[in-house]
C-alpha cells in the first residue's frame, strides 16, 4: 500500500525534481507544489536532491492560520494512528509550526494540549531543543495544511558562505548526466559539488581551481582529482570529458567578467563530448548574457532560483554543431 509522503527543495526545480521523482520505483507523484512535492511511494525513500523529506499524517483544508489548524488536530485525532510507532520507543520529541514557509508563534495552550494528546497516544517525551524526532503542522499558500513526520536528518549547511546546498549539487549532477562518464568542476571551491558529481556516479572526477590553498583543501574528497589552472586553457583533449558543471562567484576577480566566462564556455565546448552537457550555476544579471551567447553551445533548459536572496539561474548547455 502506498503511503502519502511530502518533500520540499529550492522553489524553481520543480520540473527537475518530478522527472527523478518519476524515474523512481514504486512512486507516484501526486502534485507538485511550489518547492514542494505531495508523492505516494510504497517504500520510505532517501532522496538526496529533496532538502526535507516527510510522512504526511493527515491534511488540512481552509484553515485561516496555524492555531486553527491545531484546533482542527485535537477534534479530529485519526491521524494519531498514522504515527510510525515502531520509530517512537523512548524517543523525544517537539512540533514545527509553520506558516508559508515561516517558523511563526502559535498559541501555547493548544500546542500543550496536543503535545499531550501525542504524549498519551505514543509515550514519547517533548524535548524542543535537539529532539529525536520532529513533527511539523505547515500551512501551505495553495490553501492546505499538512501534518508531517520528519524523516530525514537535519540538512547539513553549506560549509562555506555562498556554496551550494547538498540537495542543489544533487539536482545539478542529475542535470548535467555525469553517470557513467568524465566529470570536471571548473572553478572548483566547495566540497559537496565535488562529493555529488562523484555518488551520481560519474567514472572520473577533476576539479579545477583557480588557486592552489583551494585545490589542497579540496584533495581531501576522496575519488576527486585535483589541479590549479586556468579555466581558459585546459591540459584535456577535444571530446575528453562527458560533463562540465560550474558554479560561478558572486565577484569576479578579473578586469572583464563576460568575456572570461564566454572564454570557459569556448574552452568548456572544446573538452566536451558530443552529447555531453554544461550545467551552470550563477546570478542570471552576470552570466545570462555570455551564456546565451556562447559560442557552439545551445541553452536546452534553464531554471530561475532565489539563492542566498540573489536571483539565480541553472543553465543546461548542449554542444552545437557550430563553433
Amino acid at each position: 500500500m502506498k503511503k502519502l509522503y511530502y518533500a520540499t527543495f529550492i522553489p524553481g526545480m520543480e520540473r527537475a525534481v518530478e522527472g527523478l521523482l518519476r524515474r523512481e520505483g514504486g512512486v507516484t507523484v501526486e502534485r507538485m507544489l511550489g518547492g514542494a512535492v505531495l508523492y505516494r511511494s510504497v517504500r520510505e525513500l532517501t532522496l538526496p536532491y529533496a532538502h526535507h523529506n516527510f510522512l504526511v499524517l493527515t491534511q488540512l483544508h481552509g484553515m485561516t492560520d496555524v492555531d486553527a489548524a491545531i484546533k482542527k488536530l485535537l477534534a479530529t485525532g485519526d491521524w494519531l494512528d498514522r504515527i510510525p510507532y515502531e520509530q517512537v520507543r523512548d524517543k523525544r520529541f517537539r512540533i514545527v509550526t509553520m506558516d508559508r514557509d515561516k517558523l511563526v508563534p502559535v498559541n501555547m495552550r493548544y500546542l500543550n494540549m496536543l503535545e499531550k494528546a501525542i504524549i498519551e497516544q505514543t509515550g514519547m517525551k517533548t524535548l524542543r531543543e535537539r529532539p529525536d524526532l520532529e513533527l511539523w503542522i505547515v500551512r501551505r499558500s495553495e490553501g492546505m495544511t499538512l501534518l508531517l513526520w520528519r524523516l530525514c536528518k537535519r540538512s547539513v549547511k553549506p560549509e562555506k558562505p555562498g556554496a551550494l546546498r547538498r540537495d542543489l549539487c544533487t539536482l545539478v549532477a542529475a542535470l548535467a548526466r555525469v553517470g557513467g562518464k568524465s566529470a570536471l568542476n571548473l572553478l572548483a571551491w566547495e566540497e559537496t559539488l565535488l562529493r555529488a558529481l562523484k555518488d551520481a556516479g560519474a567514472r572520473s572526477v577533476i576539479g579545477v581551481c583557480e588557486q592552489e590553498e583551494t585545490c589542497r583543501q579540496l584533495a581531501r574528497v576522496q575519488g576527486v582529482r585535483m589541479m590549479t589552472g586556468n579555466a581558459e586553457s585546459l591540459p584535456f583533449g577535444e571530446g575528453e570529458m562527458g560533463a562540465v558543471v560550474m558554479h560561478l562567484p558572486e565577484k569576479w576577480n578579473v578586469a572583464q567578467p563576460e568575456a572570461h566566462l564566454r572564454a570557459m564556455l569556448k574552452e568548456a565546448r572544446r573538452v566536451l563530448s558530443d552529447g555531453g552537457r554544461v550545467v551552470i550555476v550563477g546570478i542570471r544579471a552576470q552570466a545570462d548574457n555570455a551564456i546565451s551567447r556562447a559560442p557552439g553551445l545551445d541553452v536546452a533548459d534553464a531554471f530561475d532560483v532565489l539563492l542566498s536572496g540573489r536571483k539565480c539561474s541553472v543553465w543546461i548547455l548542449e554542444k552545437t554543431e557550430d563553433a
